[in-house]
């Protein structure tokens, strides 16, 4: 045999060996030749099997010096070069106190090839070797035992495993399968499915199908197939593992069965039973060794088969040992929790209060689930939104090799009422409703709020829930409108109630009272339901359908509005003329005689306070353009003379206001004529009377 150390490792685990029997022999009835060339007292403490004793020339024990693998030329196999200095002799003769043994496995650089009936060494072993004398100075290892370490709990482990996140572990079986028999893919299958049923350890296997692909080569595909080892009697089957040599993690195994031997799967006599051997080679992939110390002869993982036999069909004491050891339930960690904290948890179908501790084995299989919802209080609640493995609400978990802590994450939510009440011109107002759009567990939901019919829903905490516009819809000239904020963020239980007002779209034209067009300030309304608006702009207008009023017509900043009460009937899209009560004011100055005096300087203060200066004209007229309504007052100036009068606007826009200034040009001058006329008279009157 040849087993090479060194980097990467390809091992070819131990193969079952034909236990060689005398026709109806029982177990107790060996070849007598045996005996003959083999002292089994010689063989020291070891008690071997009789089948191996027959094969066995040399026993040597000695220490192993060195250890070399080699690639084959075509770097398809791994070979391993075993230097053993011979310490003692316990069988046979050997002419020096080395022999160096050729093995097939070993490691090179990252790769290992193990080969299941190759027996491995470590350099600086000491070990007691059996050999079978192939020619002059050739030998074969039939088996070996360290005398490091005795093996006690019946099982021997090379040191290698499978990573637990590659589980479970594909294979396939060549559809050839063997004549011999029939349902052999099955007997194959149970014979994986008895370890990984192993309620102690986690070791999983899945069957993929068959392939046209053989065993012993690296290709990637793990695969089961029949074919030629060393014809009948020697090996019965043989598994081939590839491993990495750094971290001594297997990814890929064959295992071949010798065509050469015949087969059946209903343990018949003078046949090797399919599912008997294929159990044993299932425990080489499992990096199992095998074992010939006639103590373990009852475990699956001795070394030699009877023909018939299907004891290994089943795991002893050792076997079970093994698989534990090696992928063993450890003992994980499991922290249940919520988020928030405190909530309800199912786990295996009971119920907790989050946090809670699990202590489970590894590979083992558990229900956990995230009841939703759950109470929060008054109006409050608790959905389910994840769990932070990407499961779903309920979900099984494998327990892993780590410890871990599994959190369901909820949304918190709040109830909220939604209602609307419509108010328009359409007698069907009960049939208008407004889509609510709100988040709930983080997904956009709608719900209709029709007029007159409150709905409940439950909104996320901390969410922005909006009102869209009732089903009747808008159009250019006609809409439904809200004063209230249409979007909320829900902070809180809430019962939330919005007003839709029918609404029209207008424009306002304003004119003097003569006709002539006005620019107020602004325009102030109130609406049939109460609500003021004030405008700067009169075109385009969403006015609320029903009879408003005009609440002020600011100009001049006076309110120009005509009437106490001027109401607005709104019930379809118009455009409103409005009369405003701004006027042309008009001042007549005249003197004494009512004669016009022009030249007059008139300043008129408005009821806004404003002041304008202006002259009379020659009829003695002033006039004012577009004075608001209101009380005005003027004072006059012509001469030195001034007066002072005061009235209504819109009475100085129909009848000119009378001013009075008493001295005019032709006042004077009517009155210097008279005097001139009287001093004339006067002279006259006293010449008379002198000639007289």
């Amino acid at each position: 045999m040849l087993l090479v150390i060194s980097g990467t490792f390809f091992i070819q685990s131990s193969s079952l060996v034909a236990k060689s029997l005398k026709t109806e022999s029982t177990d107790n009835d060996y070849p007598s030749q045996l005996e003959a060339e083999i002292d089994l007292a010689d063989l020291g403490e070891m008690e071997i099997d009789r089948g191996m004793a027959e094969r066995v020339t040399h026993v040597i024990i000695g220490d192993v010096e060195s250890v070399e693998s080699r690639w084959n030329d075509d770097k398809t196999l791994i070979y391993t070069y075993v230097r053993i200095s011979v310490e003692d002799c316990l069988q046979g003769s050997l002419e020096c106190g080395e022999v160096t043994i050729k093995e097939l496995g070993g490691e090179v650089g990252e790769i290992g090839l193990l080969v299941s009936n190759k027996p491995s060494f470590v350099k600086g072993e000491r070990a007691k070797v059996f050999l079978k004398r192939e020619g002059t100075d050739e030998f074969s290892i039939v088996g070996k035992t360290s005398l490091n370490s005795e093996i006690s709990s019946g099982y021997s482990y090379s040191g290698f495993h499978w990573p637990s996140g590659d589980l479970p572990v594909e294979y396939y079986i060549n559809e050839l399968g063997t004549p011999d028999t029939t349902n052999e893919f099955m007997a194959v299958q149970a014979s994986f499915k008895t370890w990984e049923d192993d309620p102690g350890s986690y070791m999983d296997y899945t069957y993929i199908g068959t392939t046209h692909r053989v065993g012993e080569v690296r290709d990637g595909y793990n695969v089961v197939s029949w074919g030629s080892i060393d014809g009948a009697g020697g090996t019965l089957a043989q598994t081939t593992i590839w491993y990495y040599a750094s971290n001594k993690l297997i990814y890929e195994f064959d295992m071949v069965f010798d065509d050469a031997e015949t087969w059946s799967t209903t343990g018949g006599s003078g046949k090797y039973d399919v599912q008997n051997i294929g159990t044993h080679e299932a425990g080489h992939i499992l990096s199992l060794d095998d074992l010939y110390d006639l103590r373990f002869s009852e475990e699956t993982m001795y070394g030699y088969a009877y023909p018939g036999e299907t004891k290994k069909r089943t795991l002893n004491e050792g076997d079970i040992a093994g698989i534990r050891h090696i992928y063993g339930n450890l003992v994980m960690t499991y922290i249940i929790n919520t988020e928030p904290e405190g909530l309800q948890i199912k786990v295996d179908g009971v119920d907790y209060i989050a946090p809670n501790s699990f202590d489970w084995d590894t590979g083992s299989t558990h229900m956990i689930e995230a009841p939703s919802p759950q109470s929060g209080g008054v109006d409050m609640r608790y959905v389910y939104k994840s769990w932070n493995d990407g499961g779903a609400r309920v979900h099984s978990i494998t327990v892993g090799e780590s410890n871990t802590t599994m959190i369901a994450r909820f949304n918190p939510q709040y109830s909220v009422e939604f209602s609307i009440t419509t108010l328009g011109l359409s007698p069907t107002n009960s049939t208008n409703y407004v889509a609510v759009t709100y988040f709930a567990n983080e997904e956009s939901e709608t719900v209709e709020i029709w007029d007159g019919a409150p709905s409940i829903v439950w909104c996320d905490v901390s969410s922005i829930a909006e009102y869209g516009n009732p089903s009747s819809g808008s159009t250019s000239s006609h809409r439904w409108y809200t004063f209230e904020d249409t979007s909320l963020e829900i902070s809180s239980p809430a019962e939330v109630m919005l007003t839709y007002y029918e609404q029209f779209l207008t424009s306002y034209i304003f004119k003097d009272a003569d006709g002539r067009t006005i620019v107020p300030t602004s325009f102030s309304t109130t609406s049939p339901y109460d609500e003021d608006s004030t405008f700067t702009d009169y075109t385009d207008l969403w006015l609320d359908f029903g009879v408003g009023t005009v609440r002020e017509i600011l100009w001049g900043g006076v309110d120009v509005k005509p009437e106490t009460n001027l109401s607005l009937n709104i019930a379809s899209s118009k455009v409103w003329t409005i009369d405003c009560a701004v006027y042309d004011l008009k001042i007549k100055v005249t003197d004494l005689f009512g004669l016009p005096i022009s030249e007059a300087t008139v300043s008129i203060t408005f009821p806004n306070g404003t002041i304008v200066t202006t002259q009379t004209n020659r009829d003695g007229g002033a006039s004012i353009s577009q004075v608001t309504k209101g009380q005005y007052t003027a004072v006059i100036t012509s001469m030195r003379q001034t007066t002072t009068i005061s009235g209504d606007v819109a009475q100085a826009a129909v009848i000119p206001a009378q001013a009075k200034i008493y001295f005019s040009v032709p006042v004077i001058v009517s009155i210097f004529g008279v005097i001139l006329t009287v001093a004339i008279v006067k002279i006259f009157l006293k010449k008379k009377r002198s000639s007289l």
